[in-house]
């Protein structure tokens, strides 16, 4: 077990190192920020100089780059190119919002995916078993920007029961989150569907079957500890995914988070905050998959063994 850890804790650290140096070279290869944030036309030269030189622009790429692993063993990320601000506390003030959004997400695409997933497996071939793979088709294959902008159209404009965007109160919650969980309460649905009906056709669920045990005991005992094995897998991969994926609704839906924020400054080329921000998502998301990868082994002894 000890190195199964260890391997998997190294591809983890490896993998980041991957994201942050390509993330840091495509930023500064791609164009200089200060031109994007000065008029370069009635700007004096030595100003747009003043500001490379304040935020180390002048220096050798590899300078900058180590400079930068510098500020992150330090606590610092530096200061965003726009307003000067500390990036870390730009970035914590809005991650409270967004874990918000993503925490009601998490639940209400449990609450849709797996009791939705159970039902199509227990009445395979049946007309409930059909209604639920075709919701789940569309609700994965419409896209969050499409599905965010008809619920502001039905909700907000038409119907005028919700706030179309902003933040503060439950019912801004409301469609941000149904926009969110629908995707992702699909996939779970089609996986939860195909991980039970793999474990009805088991030996040891026909046998208990046989014996006369009570249906919801043969759930409860039998079915769903062995269906959460393969399940563990995607529902983890989907809680690393959930604030990169959060990045389209939040601009839709004005909500204030590290999302919308990362589309800003995505367009105001403020590297300081775009670095931070892929920084955070890459480390959410291997994270959560050496997470899955622990959690895998430790519901499955093989994989442990295999290493």
């Amino acid at each position: 077990m000890i190195r199964f850890i260890f391997i998997r804790t190294i591809r983890a650290i490896l993998t980041a190192l991957t994201v942050v140096t390509t993330t840091f070279v495509v930023l500064r290869v791609t164009g200089d920020p200060v031109q994007s944030l000065l008029p370069v036309e009635t700007t004096p030269p030595e100003i747009i100089e003043l500001y490379r030189r304040m935020w180390n622009l002048d220096q050798p790429l590899w300078q900058q780059y180590v400079g930068y692993w510098q500020g992150i063993f330090h606590g610092t990320m530096g200061r965003s190119f726009v307003d000067g601000r500390d990036v870390v506390g730009i970035i914590a003030e809005r991650i409270p919002i967004t874990l918000e959004l993503m925490g009601w997400t998490f639940v209400a695409m449990l609450a849709i995916g797996l009791p939705a997933g159970i039902a199509a497996a227990l009445n395979r071939g049946s007309w409930i078993d059909r209604l639920v793979m075709a919701a789940a088709v569309a609700g994965h294959a419409l896209p969050g920007y499409v599905m965010g902008i008809l619920m502001i159209w039905l909700f907000a404009v038409e119907l005028r029961w919700l706030p179309s965007s902003g933040y503060g109160t439950p019912q801004h919650l409301i469609m941000p989150v149904i926009t969110l969980a629908t995707a992702y309460g699909a996939v779970i649905a089609r996986f939860t569907r195909a991980a039970v009906l793999e474990v009805l056709g088991q030996p040891h669920v026909l046998a208990a079957r046989s014996q006369g045990w009570a249906g919801h005991t043969i759930m409860r005992r039998e079915v769903l500890p062995n269906a959460a094995i393969p399940l563990v897998t995607i529902i983890g991969l989907f809680l690393g995914g959930l604030i990169g994926g959060s990045v389209i609704v939040e601009w839709i839906f004005a909500w204030p988070g590290i999302g919308r924020l990362l589309v800003t400054s995505v367009a105001g080329r403020d590297l300081a905050i775009v670095q931070a921000l892929v920084l955070l998502f890459s480390a959410t998301m291997i994270f959560a998959n050496l997470m899955v990868d622990l959690a895998y082994a430790f519901l499955n002894p093989a994989i442990r063994v295999r290493g």
